[in-house]
C-alpha cells in the first residue's frame, strides 16, 4: 500500500490501527531473528581479539625494551672484560718483570758473597788458595 497521500493529513495517532500490525511483525521479527544477536557477538569477538593485539603488542614493546637493556648491559660488560683483560696482562707483566728483578738481585748477592767469602777463605790475592 502506498501511505504518502495518507500520511499527510492524518491527525496525531490516527495511524496507530494501521501501523501497529505491521510494526509488530518487524518487532517480533527482529526479536525472533538472532542477526542482532549474531552482530553483537560478532562486535564482542572482534572487540575481545582487539584487547587481546594491544596487550600482545604492549608485550612486544616491553619485550624490545628489554632486549635493548639487556643489549646495552652486554656492550658494557664486553667492554669491562676488555678492560679487565688489559688490566690482568699489565699485571702480570708487572709480576714478571718483579720476579727477573729480584733473581737478578739474588744472583747478584749471591756472586758478591761467594767472592767476600773466596776472600776470607784465600786472601785478596788468592795467595792461601794457589797450593
Amino acid at each position: 500500500e502506498n501511505y504518502s497521500t495518507i500520511e499527510q493529513s492524518a491527525l496525531a495517532f490516527s495511524l496507530n490501527e494501521l501501523f501497529s500490525p505491521i510494526l509488530k511483525s518487524y518487532m517480533d521479527s527482529y526479536s525472533s531473528n538472532q542477526t542482532g544477536d549474531n552482530l553483537s557477538k560478532v562486535q564482542a569477538s572482534i572487540d575481545s581479539v582487539r584487547e587481546v593485539m594491544l596487550e600482545n603488542i604492549d608485550t612486544l614493546l616491553e619485550r624490545g625494551e628489554k632486549i635493548e637493556l639487556l643489549v646495552d648491559k652486554t656492550d658494557k660488560l664486553n667492554e669491562n672484560a676488555s678492560k679487565f683483560e688489559k688490566a690482568s696482562k699489565r699485571v702480570k707483566n708487572d709480576l714478571i718483570c718483579r720476579k727477573v728483578r729480584n733473581y737478578l738481585i739474588l744472583a747478584f748477592v749471591l756472586i758478591i758473597v761467594t767472592i767476600i767469602v773466596m776472600f776470607i777463605i784465600c786472601g785478596f790475592n788468592f795467595g792461601r788458595c794457589k797450593h
